[in-house]
């Protein structure tokens, strides 16, 4: 498989570059694919998934120096994530640790993925990250604050997540107070929302004198309404008008 080469080939930019857009579209259109068995020269003579093969080698190209070969090379490990092959699942673990170091990263697009990563660990395997739970609350607290939008948006996902896990809430209840009014502050409305627009009129409203149409008692029109029936009612009957 020329992709385990290239992703292997550090030194050549351009081969790199190549595998890892090769490799993206593999994993998101055919992840079936990652669990196809290996067997030859190149790979031994036990039989082993492909992803036993791209996994170690997409983890250490997370040292990269190149930020956007760190962030290229998580996004699809994030991508495995969902489907996890088996290489994949058998290194979970080292995965994990992997996600933990790149949580400082300099580079917003590499944070994002960690927020990515932080989510579905904290959905699906949530023992991995059990011994840094207070460190991590803390993190994506200022995840959440972070001043590239994107970061912010994934970060907030992360608080869902942990609800729906069978971790306990008594963790973040001594947080609350920091992170509810965070997450109220970074509520985003769209300005052309009708929701939004008929809660601002009504709120005008309020402020403003009732008009004449407003205050005019609703059963006066009713009452009017209902003497002039009566009216042609008696008419008809012959009991009103004149005779003559």
């Amino acid at each position: 498989m020329w992709i385990c080469g290239s992703l292997q080939s550090a030194s050549d930019a351009a081969a790199l570059d190549g595998a890892l857009d090769s490799l993206n579209k593999v994993v998101e259109d055919h992840p079936h694919e990652m669990d196809t068995q290996l067997v030859g020269a190149s790979w031994g003579p036990v039989p082993a998934p492909v992803s036993g093969m791209l996994v170690p080698t997409l983890l250490a190209l997370l040292n990269s120096p190149v930020a956007d070969i760190r962030r290229r090379c998580l996004a699809i490990l994030n991508e495995m994530f969902g489907q996890m092959p088996a290489g994949f699942q058998a290194a979970l673990p080292q995965y994990s640790d992997a996600v933990l170091q790149l949580a400082t990263d300099e580079s917003p697009g590499v944070r994002r993925e960690v927020c990515i990563a932080f989510c579905q660990l904290i959905s699906v395997h949530p023992e991995l990250l059990q011994n840094q739970l207070p460190q991590l609350i803390e993190y994506m607290l200022a995840s959440n604050q972070d001043s590239d939008e994107e970061v912010a948006l994934e970060a907030a996902e992360f608080w869902l997540a942990y609800c729906e896990s069978e971790l306990g809430i008594e963790l973040l209840q001594p947080v609350l107070n920091r992170l509810i009014p965070i997450l109220m502050k970074n509520m985003i409305f769209d300005e052309y929302d009708e929701e939004v627009q008929a809660a601002e009129e009504a709120e005008l409203q309020q402020d403003q004198p009732d008009s004449d149409k407003d205050i005019r008692p609703t059963h006066s029109k009713h009452s009017r309404h209902q003497h002039d029936n009566n009216h042609v009612e008696a008419t008809a009957n012959g009991e009103g008008g004149d005779s003559g």
